[in-house]
């Protein structure tokens, strides 16, 4: 028998007796507090009142390793419990055959595992309210280990089980904000500004739901727009109050004409501000701080680590976990304006007119020799040429006009063009409506997660689009690229 094994082995023996000396009317939970990180430890014992509230739990078992805890778990700990003691080797061991549970080859009883992070000795993979909250019969899973799910209906099933836990609360009081925050004074700090910023709110907004969008994509509040009120019929709300990281999402927003749903946009000043509110709200508690998280990033526990299992896109992460809705939502009717004067001020010919779109945030970018050849070539064919451009830092590619069309006139404009290539970026969302000729250019190699770049934010698979869409991987055949790229518009410009 391996090391390991034999490790695994001794966790499930130490978590039966452990059972069986306590458990006696099957509604007691052990909570095995075994992180190095004192923060994760600390929120696990605030979210037993909760969690005794909603399993109707009798008493805790809480298990440890280190007596330095025993006074903050006095403290904290507003539940009837025992405490138990175990050695580091009998905590080590525990741990192992917790990460088998949550791999899903074993079945837990009523079992609560606190997790760790990454970077742990152990790596639980336990984090709670994700995966580590089972009762009888339940297997547990891992959001880190979700590609060894076999097939599509276990991953259907895991992604009903995940939002539950986020909706219900679980996971509000287990946050580890290693990537935004260094230390515990600049953590109290943020609480606080995120008190300020809530604060303020409330006092304009005393009752009404707030849905915070976290991260600023163009793509994500395009998504936003699209099932917005698919997460407020859910969460049974008539009205509510967004909060945006930035002008744009704002903007996007504003596309889908929800005035008589959104009494007020809330622009912060980005995702550091907009994480502060998150921070308090979590701390608070999503119910009773009567908000909405409308993201797929819940810090360390990233529910970005199911793109791609089993076929998953962006749309779909989207519509099943962050908005509950039960349709896939693939086109709105947006607000949009005559896009007339932008043919007649930039001298384009409708009809005859190819945009570039060469910047992206988040893709790989391509060369701009690439797209002089590409632009060359199209005049050649007869096209008017044009980039689409964005501020100072962009400008025009040689040889084409640059014009910068707004949010509201963009899909008017394609509609009259002749003619999209871009690369894959959020601007790809909002025109895949558009009747033109759509050529989308993904990089090769480029993996997110469990999933290539063009597996999962394909605007085929998003948005059910069978024409007038060419989507194509960008690798190492630059000679065929361009030709492939100019296939579509052949013999069709003059």
């Amino acid at each position: 028998m391996s090391g390991m094994t034999a490790s695994v082995h001794n966790g499930e023996r130490l978590c039966r007796e452990i059972r069986e000396k306590f458990f006696k009317d099957g509604q007691e939970y052990i909570v095995f507090l075994f992180s190095k990180d004192m923060d994760i430890n600390y929120h696990t014992l605030r979210l037993l009142p909760f969690l005794r509230k909603q399993e109707n739990v009798t008493e805790f078992l809480i298990v440890e390793h280190d007596p330095n805890m025993d006074s903050m778990i006095q403290d904290i700990a507003s539940v009837p419990y025992t405490l138990e003691h175990c050695s580091e080797t009998e905590a080590h061991d525990i741990g192992r055959y917790c990460t088998e549970i949550t791999r899903g080859r074993k079945k837990s009883e009523r079992l609560l595992i606190n997790g760790t992070d990454d970077m742990e000795e152990y790596r639980y993979e336990g984090l709670i309210g994700i995966n580590g909250i089972t009762a009888e019969g339940i297997t547990a899973m891992s959001v880190f280990d979700l590609d060894r799910i076999p097939d599509q209906q276990e991953t259907d099933e895991a992604m009903k089980y995940i939002p539950k836990t986020l909706r219900d609360g679980m996971s509000d009081m287990v946050s580890v904000w290693e990537t935004e925050v260094a230390d515990l004074g600049e953590w109290e700090a943020a609480i606080t500004d995120g008190r300020r910023i809530y604060g303020a709110i409330r006092c304009k907004y005393p009752d009404t739901r707030i849905y915070m969008c976290t991260y600023p994509g163009t793509g994500d509040m395009y998504l936003t727009g699209l099932y917005l009120k698919d997460r407020m019929k859910h969460d049974n709300v008539s009205e509510c109050v967004m909060v945006v990281a930035s002008e744009t999402g704002r903007k996007i927003i504003g596309l889908f004409d929800m005035g008589d749903v959104i009494k007020e946009i809330y622009v912060l000043k980005g995702r550091q501000e907009c994480n502060k509110l998150l921070f308090y709200v979590r701390n608070m508690g999503f119910d009773a701080a009567n908000a909405g998280l409308l993201s797929n990033d819940y810090g360390v526990m990233r529910l970005e680590r199911m793109s791609g299992v089993n076929g998953i896109d962006f749309n779909t992460m989207f519509q099943k976990v962050v908005f509950f809705s039960d349709i896939k939502r693939t086109y709105a009717g947006m607000r949009q304006e005559s896009a007339e004067g932008i043919f007649d001020n930039a001298r384009l010919r409708p009809g005859k007119t190819v945009l570039l779109s060469p910047y992206a945030n988040t893709t790989t970018a391509i060369r701009n020799e690439i797209w002089i050849d590409i632009a060359d070539k199209l005049i050649m064919e007869g096209y008017d040429v044009a980039t689409n451009v964005s501020g100072m830092s962009e400008v025009p590619i040689s040889g084409t006009i640059g014009v910068e069309i707004p949010y509201t006139k963009i899909v008017a404009f394609l509609d009259k063009a002749g003619g999209f290539i871009g690369l894959r970026s959020g601007l790809c969302d909002i025109i895949s409506g558009s009747s033109t000729r759509k050529v989308v250019l993904y990089p090769a190699g480029v993996h997110f997660h469990r999933s290539t770049s063009l597996n999962y934010f394909s605007l085929k698979k998003m948005y059910d689009i069978e024409i007038d869409l060419w989507e194509i991987e960008v690798g190492d055949d630059e000679d065929e690229l361009v030709e492939r790229i100019l296939e579509p518009f052949r013999n069709r410009g003059r």
